[in-house]
């Protein structure tokens, strides 16, 4: 069975620019993913998708993100969703209040960002 593209939805609500990163594993973990896209930057109060299709970017049954800013925000939030064609959209980051420059994924932020499944 052929894999569907999945696309993510990305609101950016914190006062400074977010770089993201689609990282994927074989198993639903975050230690040991690999980048499946270039780093994408979403501008401070802004909107983005990133469009992943198994024969561009590869594929890894479990994806994740990882969030980080170049300067640290003081206010605002991040939130993120994944939707496969014909499914409904389901959140992957539930507004995650960034303060720093540090790199944040499920493993640092498991009460608000989880691993999916593609």
């Amino acid at each position: 069975m052929p894999v569907e593209p999945l696309t993510i939805f990305l609101d950016n609500g914190l006062n400074q620019d977010l770089t993201v990163v689609v990282k994927g594993h074989i198993r639903p973990v975050v230690e040991g993913a690999v980048a499946i896209s270039d780093p994408v930057t979403v501008s401070a109060n802004d909107k983005a998708a990133i469009t992943l299709t198994p024969d561009v970017t590869g594929y890894l049954p479990y994806i994740h993100l990882e969030l980080s800013c170049s300067v640290a925000p003081t206010e605002g939030t991040v939130s993120a969703w994944y939707v496969k064609p014909g499914e409904q959209a389901e959140l992957m980051v539930n507004a995650l209040p960034i303060r720093d420059t540090n790199t944040h994924t499920p493993l640092t932020d498991g009460d608000r960002m989880k691993v999916v499944r593609w």
